[in-house]
Parts: structure tokens; sequence; C-alpha cells
């Protein structure tokens, strides 16, 4: 799940659609919550 996190933000990053600090916020809650998404507890 992380990988395509990753991935995905990645992508919106390149095509400028989020900036790095938006990026970084967004991996961050992902590595966070990273059990409760993967189980949708």
């Amino acid at each position: 799940m992380l990988a395509f996190a990753l991935c995905c933000v990645a992508a919106h990053l390149a095509l400028d659609l989020l900036d790095a600090r938006q990026a970084d916020a967004i991996l961050t809650y992902w590595e966070g919550h990273l059990n409760e998404l993967e189980t949708g507890a």
C-alpha cells in the first residue's frame, strides 16, 4: 500500500498538482496510519 502511495504522490508532484510540502504531509500521514488504511479499521 505504501508503494502505491509513493507512486501516486510522485506522479502528482511531477505533474505540479502538489508541492513538496503537500507531498510530504500526505506520505507522512499514510506512513503513520498504514495499519488502519490496510485493514479498513
